[in-house]
């Protein structure tokens, strides 16, 4: 599959403008193994967007393994990392009852969000996942940081969810610390 930062970030910047115009967005199931889901040095699983972060703590640093679940090979996906705390439900979406649904977060309002502040201080890195759907790397990561971290898997041909008009999956948000 070809793609480049840009169409990803498109594809992101039209959603946006759709949800914020008033159009339908649509929900999808969060933290589901093989679909969205984020684990950080093998924790987080199955955690949700839109709910308080969790804060994972490696003291004094070292090499961590990063892994993004989607459901197949050649998927693109938009990792978030943010200089400051997460801001949970900064960005939250509606639900839609034609895809699978998690617990109502943000209020009850949604059960997806972008739990990062785009503001922030922060860099996005685009990678595609590999063999059975699985993006894993690893960060070597100094001593005394904190900072927050969420994925967006992205499906430029729609096939998640149905009634996903905009082709991408929000993971959970991590605090992660090596304090």
């Amino acid at each position: 599959m070809n793609f480049s930062a840009a169409s990803c970030f498109r594809t992101l910047a039209r959603a946006t403008a759709i949800a914020l115009l008033g159009g339908v967005s649509a929900a999808q199931t969060t933290g589901a193994i093989g679909f969205n889901d984020y684990t950080i040095g093998g924790f987080g699983s199955t955690e949700t967007s839109g709910t308080p972060e969790t804060t994972l703590s490696f003291e004094d640093g070292g090499l961590v393994e990063f892994q993004v679940s989607a459901p197949k090979s050649g998927m693109p996906v938009m990792l978030l990392f943010r200089t400051c705390v997460g801001n949970t439900c900064w960005f939250p979406w509606i639900n839609d009852s034609t895809c699978p649904l998690v617990p109502g977060v943000c209020g009850g309002n949604s059960n997806q969000s972008i739990d990062l502040d785009p503001t922030c201080p922060g860099v996005d890195v685009f990678l595609e996942t590999g063999n059975f759907g699985l993006l894993t790397f690893e960060i070597d990561l100094p001593a005394d940081i904190l900072f927050s971290t969420q994925a967006i898997v992205l499906d430029p041909s729609l096939s998640t969810c149905v009634a996903n008009p905009n082709g991408f999956i929000f993971t959970q948000a991590f605090e992660v610390s090596t304090f």
